[in-house]
């Protein structure tokens, strides 16, 4: 047995989310060409998985101080996901798949909260930003991986969605395989804060998490694969390509801002956040590939930089029910974010405004300006709670 569980844990972040967002191409666009899916369709299999792994990762927060569950939890979910890959293939309509992907939702929930506890609660704090920014960044590198995999098989299969679902369900049984390696750690003693100090500091951490998930869930979306082919007349091989690039520069910035927060301050890497959204947001809006290939590029930075920073507040300051409600305030957000772009991009599509010689998404400004206003309030609100 492994005695040190964060190699694993950053292993299990490569395996896992390898397995898990190969599926995401290859269904988007199936149920899109094959099934005829709306936007809203698209925007609702990403709603059903998140709203199911908000309710499950706050029951495995609350769940972890049982020994004997929370050390199989994971290995089991992994199985249980490899099954429903297999289930996939044999789905004909969308319904079907919003609840496949809701069963996907509270199976997540319930392993990568556990995993996310364990690397908390093992790693020291003062490097406990920078060792989830590494546990997450590996996981982009799986998304990215995944979106790369895809491309070549779509470049090369006519029909990538069967052989994506079958890697997708190798893929999780190796990472469950390699879940039970995984030892239990204790949840070591708390930072002193008050009752009071411990609720608002709980509410406003979930405010970020909920206002940050609903910026960047356009860029995390399954709606962003549609939007991006569609309205920049891309090849399913060009889009998945450059989200996989953006990815990977992504999780670079947000390794960087996570040591900032372990090394400097959390509030000045919070500063940085608030700098880099308005950014993304802005060249979102603007209608050229280029642009947006720095939009998404920026959005997943801090997507990748505060779900670190994020953890490392909550496992430091409220433990393992502190990362559950984060975990939980990012799927609510994303739920609400995804039915909201699909909805917009159903009633908008490639409309553009022109304004001073440049022409603006009307999709994404109707989506993004209430959400940044939303998502500079709450940055403000947690850095009350900081030192």
């Amino acid at each position: 047995m492994l005695r040190n569980p964060i190699p694993i844990c950053i292993a299990l972040a490569l395996l896992g989310t390898l397995a898990f967002r190969i599926q995401h191409p290859a269904i988007s666009f199936y149920a899109r060409e094959i099934l005829h899916a709306s936007a809203l369709d698209i925007g609702l299999l990403t709603a059903s998985f998140m709203i199911a792994r908000a309710i499950s990762s706050i029951v495995a927060g609350w769940v972890y101080r049982y020994r004997s569950i929370a050390k199989l939890l994971p290995a089991t979910c992994f199985v249980a996901n490899a099954v429903v890959a297999l289930v996939y293939m044999y789905v004909r309509d969308v319904a079907s798949m919003i609840l496949l992907r809701a069963v996907q939702g509270i199976l997540n929930g319930l392993a990568w909260v556990t995993i996310q506890v364990v690397l908390g609660e093992a790693a020291p704090r003062n490097l406990r930003a920078t060792l989830y920014s590494i546990y997450f960044a590996v996981g982009s590198m799986g998304i990215a991986l995944a979106n790369y995999v895809y491309s070549c098989l779509s470049a090369v299969s006519v029909d990538p969605t069967k052989l994506s679902l079958a890697i997708s369900s190798l893929t999780f049984v190796a990472a469950a395989l390699l879940a039970l390696l995984m030892p239990y750690v204790e949840p070591r003693k708390k930072e002193g804060i008050s009752s009071r100090g411990s609720l608002g500091l709980a509410l406003s951490i979930m405010l970020f998490s909920f206002s940050i998930s609903l910026a960047i869930s356009f860029p995390v979306s399954e709606v962003v694969y549609i939007y991006v082919k569609e309205v920049f007349s891309m090849s399913k091989s060009s889009v998945t390509a450059m989200l996989a690039t953006a990815m990977l520069v992504a999780t670079i910035i947000g390794l960087i801002l996570s040591m900032v927060a372990d090394r400097l301050s959390e509030k000045l890497s919070l500063m940085i956040v608030a700098v880099l959204m308005v950014s993304g947001v802005v060249a979102a809006l603007i209608d050229v590939v280029y642009a947006m290939a720095i939009a998404l590029t920026l959005l997943l930075s801090i997507s990748r930089a505060s779900i670190s920073i994020s953890r490392r507040i909550a496992v430091s300051r409220l433990g393992p029910r502190g990362v559950g409600y984060v975990n939980a305030a990012n799927n609510i957000g994303s739920v609400v974010g995804s039915i909201t772009i699909g909805m917009l991009y159903d009633a908008f599509g490639a409309a553009r405004l022109p304004l001073d010689g440049v022409s603006l998404s009307l999709t994404l400004l109707a989506f993004y300006v209430p959400i940044l206003i939303v998502a500079m309030v709450s940055i403000v609100v947690v850095c009350r709670y900081l030192d």
